[in-house]
């Protein structure tokens, strides 16, 4: 197929059409090996137009454009959540209530009930997604590894879940990112300083795209922690104080 010619990692996987108005949205979509793909995307899909326009051009065609908002590239939708572009991927762990108390100062069920609080909030404010700030997480990773950190909008939807056991008082927590854009081969990860970065955290090459996808998840789901233990104990707003202005500096 002409789009597989243009890469040594993409293969198209299916081609399906869009009517909308008088205009044929037409998506492709790939399998993108160890690579995130959206160049490579982009690539394989103009030669293939181009090779259907010049040999097979169909009846009525007035105009091509290439991009036409399907893809929702570096957007946030339920298109990506529902036919994941990325990496779906789900990190979880348990937490007993006596290491929540001597790590987190705090007990495993009010843990719990702050959760709560989060998923009750989201639901009345229509929020998309449920989660506190795995964001951060993805942006900074993106960023010291050599992902395109414009897809971190599309890429930092989550869902975070927690399951309290009344018996033993455990709770297990996961967190779930349906499309992580995420490549170990290509773009900005042959860059000295994030190919270092990955190549720290074993994630550097060929085969070590999902293992990125999960390091990103597991240290997502560790902040996620650190923030519900930080709402559980009153010192949310004194932690940014004191890491991010100073002890000494006012509110």
């Amino acid at each position: 197929m002409i789009a597989n010619r243009t890469s040594r990692h993409g293969s198209l996987v299916s081609v399906s059409p869009r009517i909308i108005g008088s205009s044929v949205h037409v998506k492709f979509t790939y399998t993108c090996g160890d690579a995130a793909g959206q160049n490579m995307v982009t690539l394989g899909t103009h030669a293939a137009c181009m090779e259907l326009i010049s040999n097979d051009q169909p009846d009525g065609m007035i105009e091509f454009q290439l991009e036409g908002n399907v893809s929702s590239d570096k957007k946030l939708s339920w298109g990506s959540v529902q036919e994941p572009r990325g990496v779906s991927v789900l990190a979880w762990g348990t937490i007993s209530n006596d290491i929540s108390e001597k790590m987190l100062g705090c007990s495993t069920k009010r843990l719990k009930n702050v959760l709560s609080k989060f998923e009750e909030g989201g639901v009345r404010n229509g929020q998309m997604g449920q989660c506190l700030n795995p964001s951060n997480i993805v942006a900074a990773m993106f960023i010291a590894c050599g992902q395109d950190v414009a897809s971190v909008l599309e890429s930092g939807f989550s869902h975070l879940t927690g399951e309290y056991n009344e018996e033993t008082e455990v709770l297990t927590l996961s967190l779930f990112f349906p499309s992580l854009l995420v490549g170990s081969v290509g773009g900005g990860t042959g860059y000295g300083t994030q190919k270092e970065a990955l190549e720290f955290i074993g994630c550097h090459g060929e085969g070590k795209k999902w293992a990125l996808a999960e390091t990103i998840a597991a240290f997502a789901l560790a902040l996620e922690i650190s923030t519900l233990s930080a709402l559980a104990t009153d010192t949310f707003a004194s932690s940014h104080k004191d890491l991010a202005r100073g002890p000494k500096a006012k509110l």
